[in-house]
């Protein structure tokens, strides 16, 4: 009844690995692309779902963060460019373990008063850092740090 069944070769075993870390990486980075973009729209005003992968105390503080900004009626028009670096920590072939996640981009956003008057904002550099639980990839520790204008 055994006798069909076919065992991977090493090499077989090999491939499914970096297939599965291949596919990790690229779900970890679509996450932190639509985090990106959903900081983004919140800084412009807009309303986002954050409670789909962020943990729910995370959504708040996100959401409280960017509060102060949007006060008197600012609204940023976000330019965070069309790359970033991104570094990933982890075994991503651990089910259960959290990875950690950092994303580092030039910021180059356009302040808009409630007139309609825009202001540029200095370019500064971004880096935010995650902890995920790969399975089921919810963001479970959340930080940004911005660096100080360029210049100064």
């Amino acid at each position: 009844m055994l006798r069909g069944i076919r065992r991977l070769t090493p090499a077989e075993r090999r491939g499914a690995r970096d297939l599965m870390r291949e596919r990790r990486l690229d779900d970890i980075a679509a996450l932190m692309e639509r985090l990106i973009f959903d900081v983004a729209r919140l800084c412009a005003g807009h309303r986002v779902a954050l409670d789909g992968y962020l943990h729910p105390d995370l959504a708040r503080n996100v959401r409280r963060s960017v509060q102060p900004f949007l006060m008197d009626g600012y609204r940023l028009r976000p330019d965070f460019g069309i790359h970033a670096e991104m570094r990933v920590e982890g075994d991503l072939l651990a089910p259960y373990e959290a990875v950690r996640v950092t994303v580092a981009f030039d910021d180059r956003s356009t302040s808009e008063a409630p007139d309609g008057h825009l202001q540029a904002v200095p370019a500064r550099r971004v880096a935010i850092e995650a902890s995920l639980r790969v399975p089921d990839n919810m963001l479970t520790s959340l930080s940004f740090a911005i660096a100080p204008p360029r210049g100064r």
